[in-house]
């Protein structure tokens, strides 16, 4: 017996010895392993915040962008609605410019008549003190 102890004991010494080895490789790369899906897990949580704060600050600038816009459209519309002219208002304006037009031609024109009339007394002065003399 001592033969096939000497024979035995080895081959199970070996086998334990393998089983060892085994299964402490094979918790070593479990932790291993482990560590890296920690490691991958917070590489990826960090990824996470950081595009979560450039797709914010994308989102407050374009929000700031909208803004400016809205408000620069709200400025152009009273701008215009202060320097133009509507076109009824405009019609109205210009009717009653070419009233005032037409009250001025006829003030001349009555003018004129007025002094075409003290012209020709003048004339007619003129001509029949140059008749008498």
């Amino acid at each position: 017996m001592s033969d096939v102890s000497a024979v035995v004991i080895p081959i199970v010494v070996g086998i334990g010895s393998l089983l060892a080895g085994v299964i402490g490789t094979t918790v070593k790369a479990t932790w291993t392993i482990a560590a890296i899906k920690t490691q991958f897990t917070a590489d990826i949580a960090g990824v996470r915040i950081e595009i979560r704060t450039e797709h914010e600050e994308s989102m407050r600038a374009f929000g700031e962008t909208v803004s400016a816009i809205r408000q620069k459209v709200g400025e152009t519309e009273l701008w215009n609605r202060d320097n133009f002219v509507r076109r009824d208002d405009f019609a109205t304006v210009m009717e009653a410019f070419n009233r005032a037009l037409d009250s001025l031609r006829i003030e001349i024109k009555a003018d004129i008549s007025k002094l075409d009339g003290k012209i020709d007394k003048l004339s007619w002065a003129k001509l029949t003190a140059a008749d008498k003399g």
